[in-house]
């Protein structure tokens, strides 16, 4: 973590975040609603998994065109290392060795924000975020701040079989 990736976009792929609580055979209506005002031949395709379904529009649509739209269970679809990835809500945040949960969590609140849990690894906490661009922009300018060690959108990554 720590150093910029480049990632681009996938103008006619749209992520629907959905919560576990949610059915894993029927999209929430809002969602649906939400992608098919943007692109109403919008379709479902096979290429989500987990919490995470892809659906692919007949028209590009903007990640801007998203959030401007406040779909907040969508994220716009990138690519990058070979996989198809989406901002699934959260920032991953990296703090200097020696930083107390405490002053993460003072840290995060600072900046209108919470820690949802401290990842097993490291001095790392997952901020809570919106789903969406917002998260990727948050990232950027958490890490260019200086403040912290590292930040990264809590990505979404399609799996593959090897």
């Amino acid at each position: 973590m720590g150093k910029p990736k480049t990632v681009r976009l996938v103008p006619n792929l749209v992520a629907e975040v959905v919560s576990v609580t949610q059915s894993s055979v029927q999209p929430r209506s809002a969602s649906v609603s939400s992608i098919k005002a943007l692109s109403p031949s919008a379709q479902l395709t096979k290429q989500g998994s987990g919490n995470v379904r892809i659906w692919k529009t007949n028209t590009a649509i903007s990640a801007r065109n998203l959030q401007a739209a406040n779909a907040v269970t969508l994220s716009p679809v990138f690519q990058g290392g070979g996989v198809l990835r989406a901002l699934a809500g959260g920032v991953v945040v990296g703090f200097k060795n020696g930083t107390t949960e405490s002053q993460a969590q003072a840290w995060a609140s600072s900046k209108g924000y919470t820690i949802k849990e401290r990842l097993s690894f490291g001095n790392y906490y997952l901020v809570d975020t919106p789903i969406g661009l917002t998260s990727l922009e948050l990232a950027n300018q958490w890490q260019a701040s200086g403040e912290v060690v590292s930040a990264t959108p809590n990505w979404w990554r399609q799996v593959q079989s090897k």
